[in-house]
């Protein structure tokens, strides 16, 4: 008689299948690539976005770094329709999102999720495609989380939908952390690299 499948062991094996599905399409120099632009996408994060500028970003400054990633950066466009009415209040609210003394939790909920939060104050038009990239970038320990990836680690299993926005992204940061360990590869090249996996669904 065979050893019955648990739960655990299927979500294992799943885990092993989808980590060498990823490790073939490592590239060393495409790494390398990828390494460098996170590298130039930091430097002009840093600087409009560091803590002792943000309050000083102008609308052109904003508008730069969104076109500076999109042209250099295909995969981690950031969207053009971002709602500008009050600017000194998107300030305010980047600023809050990415160093605000509350949880991370908190914040993840009050402004990474459509539906019942659409008119939070703390609410960017655009902001949940794009906050974890934004979030990735001050303090790289955070993955990027978006539809692509997600739809891959649901595929498989790694992870379970979730309507509270901080336990969604708390799972997916929990895989893609081990993941990218394993891989050994950080978490902006693995976004990546989950790009690659054939199209789900």
């Amino acid at each position: 008689m065979g050893i019955p499948i648990t739960k655990e062991r299927m979500v294992q094996r799943n885990y092993e299948g989808l980590k060498v599905e990823l490790s073939r399409s490592i590239i060393g120099a495409e790494k390398e690539r990828n390494a460098q632009e996170r590298a130039d996408i930091l430097r002009e994060f840093k600087r409009i976005m560091s803590p002792e500028k943000i309050d000083k970003m102008t609308y052109s400054d904003l508008m730069e770094f969104i076109t500076y990633i999109n042209d250099r950066c295909s995969q981690h466009a950031l969207p053009k329709d971002i709602a500008f009415e009050n600017f000194d209040q998107v300030k305010r609210n980047l600023d809050h999102f990415l160093y605000g003394s509350s949880p991370i939790e908190d914040r993840i909920n009050e402004v990474l999720v459509s539906g019942p939060l659409k008119e939070h104050p703390l609410k960017i038009e655009g902001l949940e495609r794009s906050g974890s990239l934004l979030l990735h970038l001050k303090d790289p320990r955070y993955c990027i989380w978006n539809d692509r990836s997600q739809d891959v680690l649901l595929f498989y299993h790694m992870v379970e939908r979730n309507d509270n926005a901080w336990k969604m992204y708390e799972q997916n940061l929990k895989v893609q952390t081990r993941l990218a360990k394993d891989l050994n590869v950080d978490l902006f090249y693995l976004d990546h690299l989950l790009k690659k996996i054939k199209r789900i669904g």
